[in-house]
C-alpha cells in the first residue's frame, strides 16, 4: 500500500463522515481511524521516494564533441568546406551544389548573442543547403559540423523558411495563363509528356531485386 491509497481512503472516510445519520459513537470510531490512517499516511510519504529524486540527472549540459572549440577545430564549416572554397571549387560544388560566388549569407537568420555565441550564419547555410543538395540525414549532419541534433533540426527549419521569405518571389513567380502553356509545351516538344506544367525533382533509392524461382508445385516463390 502507498501514500496515494492511504490518502484516498482518509478523503473517502471523511465524506462518509457527512452523513447525518450516523450516531455520535459511529463518529467517534470514524475520527480515530482516520488519525490513525494519516499517521500512516505520514511514515508512507517520508519513506516515499520524491518525484525530483527520480528525475534522471543530465550528464552534460553541452557534449564535449558539440561544444564551441571542437565545432570550431573539427567541424567541417571551418575546415571542409573552407578548403574547399580555396582549393578546390569543382568539389565545393558538388558538397553544396553550388559555386562559391552563388553561395551568400542572409541577415535574416542571424540570431542574438544572449549567453552563449550563437551559431554563425554561414554555418547555418551551409548545414540547410548541404541537406537539400545530398539529402543527408540530420543524425549525419549533426556529427559531421559538431552540432545537436535538435539544434540541426531547428536551424534547418528556420533557415529555409527565411530562403523562401527572400527568394520565393524571383524563383517562383505568380504564373499566368500564358507560363502554364508555355511549360506544357516544353514538356509535350522536349520530353513527350503532354499535359505537363512541372517535375519533381527525385532522390536515388536501393532496391533490391527480388529472385523467383518455380518449384515442383508449379507456385511461383520468392527466393530466399
Amino acid at each position: 500500500m502507498d501514500s496515494l491509497t492511504v490518502l484516498l481512503y482518509i478523503t473517502r472516510l471523511c465524506c462518509a463522515m457527512k452523513n447525518k445519520k450516523q450516531s455520535i459513537w459511529h463518529r467517534r470510531l470514524q475520527r480515530r481511524k482516520i488519525k490513525r490512517l494519516y499517521c500512516i499516511y505520514l511514515l508512507l510519504d517520508e519513506s516515499e521516494p520524491s518525484a525530483a529524486a527520480n528525475v534522471k540527472q543530465r550528464k552534460y549540459w553541452t557534449r564535449p564533441i558539440f561544444v564551441e572549440q571542437s565545432r570550431s577545430s573539427q567541424g567541417a564549416s571551418n575546415n571542409l568546406i573552407r578548403e574547399l572554397e580555396e582549393n578546390d571549387t569543382d568539389k565545393f560544388f558538388n558538397y553544396l551544389r553550388m559555386t562559391p560566388e552563388t553561395f551568400h549569407i542572409e541577415h535574416k537568420i542571424v540570431k542574438q548573442h544572449v549567453i552563449r555565441t550563437p551559431i554563425s550564419p554561414r554555418t547555418r547555410l551551409e548545414i540547410t543547403v548541404r541537406y537539400l543538395a545530398s539529402g543527408d540525414s540530420m543524425t549525419s549532419l549533426s556529427y559531421t559540423f559538431r552540432i545537436g541534433l535538435n539544434i540541426v533540426s531547428q536551424i534547418i527549419s528556420e533557415t529555409c523558411t527565411e530562403i523562401w521569405n527572400c527568394l520565393k518571389y524571383f524563383v517562383l513567380a505568380v504564373p499566368t495563363d500564358d507560363t502554364w502553356r508555355e511549360f506544357a509545351e516544353g514538356f509535350k516538344l522536349k520530353w513527350n509528356f503532354p499535359h505537363c506544367v512541372g517535375a519533381i525533382d527525385g532522390k536515388h533509392i536501393i532496391i533490391e531485386v527480388v529472385v523467383v524461382v518455380v518449384v515442383d508445385t508449379g507456385w511461383l516463390k520468392p527466393s530466399k
